[in-house]
């Protein structure tokens, strides 16, 4: 994803995910970024597809950096049935430029006891 400038709070790139209430979660993502130049980078949101309720944020990526694995465990809420996982941006302002890449994302069920309460 390259950043040319236009500050932005939603890059229009997601993925919904179907998911089950009540249910322990982790999420992991390879990221890297080049040269991004702002007071808020890039980050990976996850949310209740429905609701818009935020249940996990990574940090936000500044400058440049290798590959790094960044990991969010979570909990769905009583009604939570199916998740957005987006790239995003708070606050979207000021500018920003530069590249950001991710792979390998997963979400995958996990014990209670693996996750941290909410």
């Amino acid at each position: 994803m390259v950043f040319t400038g236009p500050a932005t709070d939603d890059t229009g790139v997601s993925e919904y995910v179907a998911v089950q209430p009540n249910t322990a979660y982790r999420f992991t993502a390879f990221v890297k970024s080049q040269d991004i130049a702002s007071a808020s980078g890039p980050r990976l949101v996850l949310q209740d597809a429905y609701t818009g309720q935020a249940m996990g944020v990574t940090e936000d990526l500044l400058g440049t950096s290798g590959w790094r694995e960044q990991r969010l465990d979570l909990r769905t809420g009583p009604d939570t049935q199916l998740m957005k996982i987006r790239v995003a941006r708070n606050p979207a302002y000021p500018l920003i430029k530069g590249t950001f890449w991710m792979d390998d994302l997963k979400l995958v069920e996990a014990s209670p006891a693996e996750v941290t309460a909410r």
